[in-house]
């Protein structure tokens, strides 16, 4: 059974202009004892859940660069 994706989404407001950033956070496997222990599985999607919240961090921080770029012109 393939688990449902999960989603970071945040809105952003910087200056009068609004944006809503999602991204996807990367999928897991299912937890298998064999394979990984729990505590190392937790550890796991823990990081994928901060790598996507830097990856919508990065995007944040372009667009604000943008705004900023067409304001000074």
């Amino acid at each position: 059974m393939a688990e449902e994706k999960q989603y970071i989404e945040k809105e952003v407001n910087y200056k009068g202009f609004t944006k809503t950033f999602k991204v996807e956070v990367k999928p897991i496997p299912p937890f298998d004892p064999n394979y990984i222990s729990e505590e190392a599985y937790e550890k796991l999607k823990k990081d994928y859940i901060e790598e996507a919240k830097n990856r919508l961090a990065d995007e944040k921080i372009l667009w604000v660069f943008g705004i900023e770029q067409e304001l000074q012109k």
